[in-house]
Parts: structure tokens; sequence; C-alpha cells
């Protein structure tokens, strides 16, 4: 049953039935139907690499940043700062694609926060340091400007 147009009598509505079993299997050819058509394995994704841990290293140390550290995870590189047990996670850098990353920025509680901006690997550090002083920030030598209860 299914309701009215007006949503308050019910009217019976029509099938068609499930219909007749097909006794034939559907194989993935081309259109011919000559041989099955081999699918391409899904890409996998594309790793950070070593230089470009350098590429950022050299840019923070070049905005004097140098109490940020940086360190490569899959597709990802992470900028942390604080003791190496208990970092405090500053941003990371995910790979997009060969030339594009995308940017995420920690919140308060170290998730990851996924933001609009997607650029060149130098241009998106440049653009942390500018735009979000805050995320760059020491946290262990201004620890009365953060919320943070370790300090």
């Amino acid at each position: 049953m299914a309701s009215s147009v007006a949503g308050t009598d019910t009217r019976a509505t029509r099938s068609a039935g499930r219909g007749v079993a097909t006794p034939a299997r559907i194989a993935a050819g081309n259109a011919a139907g000559d041989e099955p058509v081999a699918f391409a394995a899904p890409m996998s994704k594309l790793e950070a690499d070593e230089f470009h841990i350098d590429i950022v290293e050299d840019i923070l140390e070049s905005l004097e940043l140098q109490h940020l550290r940086v360190r490569k995870r899959g597709s990802a590189i992470m900028i942390e700062s604080g003791p190496q047990r208990n970092p405090i996670k500053h941003f990371r850098l995910q790979r997009d694609t060969a030339q594009y990353w995308l940017l995420d920025i920690a919140d308060h509680r170290g998730r990851w926060d996924p933001t609009p901006h997607r650029d060149l690997l130098g241009d998106l550090v440049r653009l942390v340091a500018q735009d979000f002083p805050w995320v760059v920030a020491d946290v262990f030598r201004n620890p009365e400007r953060t919320s943070d209860p370790r300090n």
C-alpha cells in the first residue's frame, strides 16, 4: 500500500512482480562478446617522499620556525612539535596528486580538521605561516597563549 498525493489515504500500488529468472550469466566483455575485459586495479595513493620532507624543513627554517619538526606517514607529511613520545600536532599536508597537496589543521584535541586549501607543497606551508600563525606558534615557549592542559 502507498499513500495518496495528500498523504492521508492509502491505495493499492501496481507491481509487475519479480520477473522470470535469467538462466545465463552476464559475462564482462566488449559489445561483440568476444573476450572478457580485464579491469585495471585501482590506483594506489601517492606516497610522500623524503625530498618532500626536505622541502618543508627548508621552508620552516627560512620562516624561523625551528621548533617544528617534520615527519612522513604514508601519503602525508606531519608537522609537529614537543616531545617525541607525546608530540603536539600542528598541521599535516596530504598528497592529493603528483603536485598538489591538501591541508589539514589539528584542533585542540589533536584531531585533524580538513580545510578547503589545496595547493603546491611550499605554497601551503607559507600559507599556514602567514594566514594561520596560531597553528605554528611555539606552545612550549608560550604556555600562557594556549589552552593545552599539558602546560
